[in-house]
Order: C-alpha cells, then sequence, then structure tokens
C-alpha cells in the first residue's frame, strides 16, 4: 500500500528522484519486515527485489532506477530498439528496456559478476512468457577495450564490482574472466542497428566505449554511461575524442533531471562527486 503510494509519486516527476524519498525508504525498511519478492514495474516488467538492499529497496519504493537516466533512456529507446545493457547488475535496465524495445527488438546484457548474472537470468525469465518483450542475451562477461583475460575483483555489495583494482576497496574474492569487446560481440551476433547503449561498470566506462569505435560509427546509437573522474587522462582522453570525431555531443545528465554541456578536462574541477551521468547524443541531436 504505501510502496504503491509512492511509485505513484514518482511516476508523477519521472525525471528527477522524489524529495526525502530514499531517507523515508531506509526508514521503512527499519520498522517493516523484509521484503524479498516480485515487484510490477510502471512499463508491466517484473523484476525480483530484496528490500535490505539499498538500491533494491529504492527500486521497490519508487518502480524507477535512476529517474535521470531511466527517463533519458525512455525518450530515445524506439519501439522495435536493439539496446545494449553493460553493467546489469541485477536487471532493471534490462527488463526496462526489454519492455519498452518490445517483440521486434532485441537486448543483449553484460553482467561480469557470476551472482548478479544469475540475478539477470532470473528477472530475464520472469518476463519470458509475455508477448510484448524483446529477446535478451545474457553475457557473463566484462567489456573492456580488448578481449583477453581480466582481473575481475568481487566486491560485498551487490553491483560495485569492477575490472578496475582501485575500485573496490576490499574484495571479497578476485576472479580471472575473459573480456569480450562490443564491437566483436555485435560482428559475431550479426546485429543488423543499434539504437541504445547504456554502459555502468563501475569506473570502466570509458574502456568499454573504445572497444564499440566500429559499432558507433556505422550504427551511431544513443549513449548513457557514467563517468568516473579518476579515469585514467590518456584513456578519458581517447573516449571523449572518439566521441567528438564521430559528431557526439556530450550532456550531463543531473539528479534533477536537468542537462547541461558536458567537458570531461573542466567538470572534474567542478564535480565535488567521484562521478557523473552522461547522455551522448549523435549529430548532437
Amino acid at each position: 500500500m504505501i510502496a504503491a503510494m509512492t511509485r505513484r509519486l514518482q511516476a508523477a516527476q519521472p525525471q528527477r528522484p522524489v524529495r526525502g524519498l530514499t531517507r523515508f525508504a531506509a526508514l521503512l525498511d527499519r520498522v517493516l519486515p523484509r521484503y524479498q519478492g516480485v515487484i510490477r514495474l510502471p512499463e508491466g516488467a517484473y523484476l525480483q527485489v530484496d528490500s535490505r538492499e539499498p538500491a533494491q529497496r529504492w527500486l521497490l519504493y519508487s518502480g524507477s532506477y535512476q529517474p535521470a537516466v531511466t527517463h533519458a533512456l525512455r525518450q530515445h529507446t524506439p519501439r522495435g530498439g536493439w539496446c545494449l545493457d553493460v553493467g546489469a547488475n541485477l536487471g532493471y535496465y534490462t527488463i526496462t528496456l526489454a519492455a519498452w524495445a518490445g517483440s521486434e527488438g532485441r537486448v543483449a546484457a553484460f553482467e561480469a559478476n557470476p551472482a548478479m548474472a544469475a540475478q539477470v537470468r532470473a528477472n530475464v525469465q520472469l518476463n519470458a512468457t509475455r508477448d510484448d518483450f524483446a529477446p535478451v542475451d545474457v553475457v557473463a562477461q566484462p567489456v573492456h577495450h580488448c578481449a583477453g583475460p581480466v582481473t575481475f575483483y568481487v566486491s560485498d555489495s551487490p553491483g560495485k564490482s569492477s575490472v578496475v583494482a582501485g575500485h573496490v576497496r576490499a574484495p571479497v574474492e578476485q576472479l580471472t574472466l575473459e573480456a569480450i569487446t562490443i564491437d566483436s560481440y555485435l560482428t559475431a551476433q550479426g546485429w543488423p542497428r543499434l539504437d541504445i547503449i547504456k554502459i555502468d561498470i563501475e569506473g570502466n566506462d570509458c574502456n568499454a566505449l573504445l572497444s564499440a569505435e566500429t559499432s558507433l560509427s556505422r550504427f551511431r546509437p544513443v549513449i548513457v554511461f557514467e563517468y568516473n573522474f579518476k579515469t585514467p587522462q590518456t584513456v578519458a582522453a581517447d573516449t571523449f575524442a572518439l566521441l567528438a570525431r564521430l559528431g557526439y555531443a556530450c550532456q550531463t545528465l543531473e539528479r534533477n533531471g536537468r542537462r547541461s554541456t558536458f567537458d570531461w578536462q573542466r567538470s572534474a574541477e567542478q564535480a565535488g562527486t567521484s562521478h557523473v551521468d552522461v547522455i551522448a547524443l549523435p549529430d548532437g541531436s
């Protein structure tokens, strides 16, 4: 009952989070029993959540993860769209993109953490019988600038694992995994189009973008990614030079839904935070 009310509040302002909802949800978590079960998202898709995990608790009470990012993706995901979810976590964006794209679309979800990849598969399976749901391929590999073995540092916080050593303070496990590139995946799968790339891989987003040069040039998808201000300068410079060369315009996606021109060299000085969400639009559109 409470969750239904707070989700309606979030739905009324889809581009920004409801003020105070995070604190309110945390308070409810202390006084209400733990919720582990399936919720129905505004798009009609189903997702299994655990209220003890902060990000999943937010989904329980809002129905939308990172509203500014979700709103931007919704604006640019066409019916029949082909989409990549790089860093799928438990699969919120995977199943949301699949619901938006519909049966004529397609989604590939990349999640390197084996436990999280299993959750993505389970959440995809929850929606498998829907007629208006895009086929989903779950790829349990890290995306990197080149293919080959990489060390993957597993965090004790779901979804916070990374191939960037310094990004995970106290990894509970280190895995050697075979990295994949976006270009190699799309070529091997024979994708005829690509409309959306969403990337959130804990500090390695720029390297993932560098693995997609051919695909960006050919398909010109809209890209939404998380830029970490600790990204090595050479990697950042190469990434934004690539986007500029291909005619992409980059904007900051602020939490309140506002957008502003993103300059990776100047924004680090003004950030006051470790990362920022960025939308890259082809042809400056």
